[in-house]
């Protein structure tokens, strides 16, 4: 289960993140998670306010994520602490929620459906 335990905002995209930390007991991968201000809910819109991950990384029990909203290549480090850390960048120009007053999301992948090609037997 992938939470949010911090957030740090900023007036300029390299120094706003928010930081998530896989607290269940499986290896979690982030594609489809969805991380969501009220104010994207508020105007319906996705643009601003939200991100949604698409990376196929595992992210071991314990281990974190750190959504880095300005530009940058996705990779592993080490905290100064130890701790795993999955660096994932949003790539925006601009902040995605200086000023979102109010909750934070993290939406999780429920339910999957995939369309099965047509089987022909015979």
């Amino acid at each position: 289960m992938i939470r949010i335990v911090g957030l740090q905002r900023s007036a300029h995209p390299d120094g706003e993140f928010v930081l998530l930390q896989n607290q269940g007991l499986i290896r979690e991968c982030p594609r489809g998670h969805v991380v969501l201000s009220d104010g994207a809910i508020q105007a319906g819109e996705l643009d601003c306010g939200a991100y949604v991950f698409q990376s196929l990384e595992p992210i071991p029990t314990g281990a974190y994520i750190l959504l880095r909203t300005g530009h940058g290549d996705d990779r592993w480090i080490r905290s100064k602490d130890g701790a795993l850390v999955y660096v994932v960048f949003a790539r925006r120009n601009a902040p995605l929620w200086p000023e979102c007053y109010g909750g934070l999301h993290v939406l999780h992948t429920q339910h999957s459906f995939v369309e099965r090609e047509p089987v022909c037997v015979g």
